[in-house]
């Protein structure tokens, strides 16, 4: 697996997608099947985790129904 650095984007557009849902942070964690644990996802939208595997921001970006780039364009990359 890869590590993607992720920029600081990430968290502010992780919540908004949650909230649009709108999800809480305990259902996007169940969403994932649990591979995206509730403190992984509110370290992410509080700017205090700025790492991430890939297969964790494609596990967020299928329960949100976005885009993995639109997350974190930095992801491209990897999946294109």
């Amino acid at each position: 697996m890869h590590d993607v650095d992720t920029p600081p984007t990430l968290g502010r557009r992780l919540g908004l997608a949650r909230e649009s849902i709108p999800y809480t942070v305990l259902e996007l964690s169940a969403a994932t099947h649990w591979r995206v644990s509730v403190d992984t996802i509110v370290a992410l939208e509080s700017g205090h985790q700025r790492d991430l595997l890939v297969g964790d921001l494609i596990a967020l970006a299928e329960a949100l129904q976005v885009l993995p780039h639109e997350l974190s364009e930095r992801i491209e990359p990897y999946y294109l």
